[in-house]
């Protein structure tokens, strides 16, 4: 998962270009691995949840692969650690992501390209 970190007030912009970088490259290795796994077609690889951190406010954007490159869906305000009860919910965003990780993520890259990379090694 990517997390871009920026001064307080400083760089939303930079941040949005950078993490829309990274993951416009990592749809392009996912697609390769796709390729390599056999895996033809437009398979859909997920939405990519990303974090950018500005001072002590943390929003977490998401992410489509548009086979072209990485469009912007959304994003939301995650918290803050400005105080104790605002980290709780920066804490349990990043829990529910690392949630989704194991649960959603990491199952589809199993199937779709571990396992059949696997098999073509065997």
């Amino acid at each position: 998962m990517h997390i871009e970190t920026k001064l307080t007030g400083e760089g939303w912009r930079a941040a949005q270009s950078q993490l829309s970088l990274w993951v416009t490259r990592h749809i392009a290795k996912l697609r390769e691995l796709l390729a390599l796994a056999g895996q033809l077609g437009k398979i859909p690889i997920p939405v990519l949840p990303v974090v950018v951190v500005q001072g002590h406010d943390w929003t977490c954007l998401f992410f489509e692969d548009r086979f072209d490159g990485a469009r912007l869906l959304s994003g939301y305000s995650v918290g803050s650690t400005k105080n104790m009860v605002d980290a709780q919910a920066v804490f349990a965003a990043l829990q529910f992501l690392m949630d989704w990780i194991q649960t959603k993520y990491r199952p589809w890259f199993d199937e779709m390209i571990l396992q059949p990379l696997l098999a073509k090694a065997s």
